[in-house]
């Protein structure tokens, strides 16, 4: 089962909308959400959160990239020059 086209909740960083309040179809008519971002201080609150989020998960990455790139220990494979 895929969640390529499950939308993400704007208030749970890089999660689901799990529908958790009645009557809603996704975070477009979540009450929570369009509170949060109507409130000058929730929102400047819930920004901070997300970009300390987002710079967490942009170094995750860097660093399983890096990993990924790492010369591989061990035996070689190929033939030698020599053959």
């Amino acid at each position: 089962m895929s969640n390529a086209n499950a939308p993400k909740c704007p208030l749970r960083y890089g999660e689901p909308c799990t529908l958790c309040q009645p009557y809603v179809t996704g975070p477009e008519d979540c009450q929570t959400v369009a509170l949060v971002m109507s409130d000058p201080e929730l929102k400047a609150q819930w920004a901070k959160g997300y970009s300390a989020w987002a710079k967490q998960r942009r170094q995750e990455r860097a660093r399983t990239r890096h990993a990924r790139r790492a010369p591989a220990q061990g035996l070689t494979t190929g033939t030698p020059a020599s053959w």
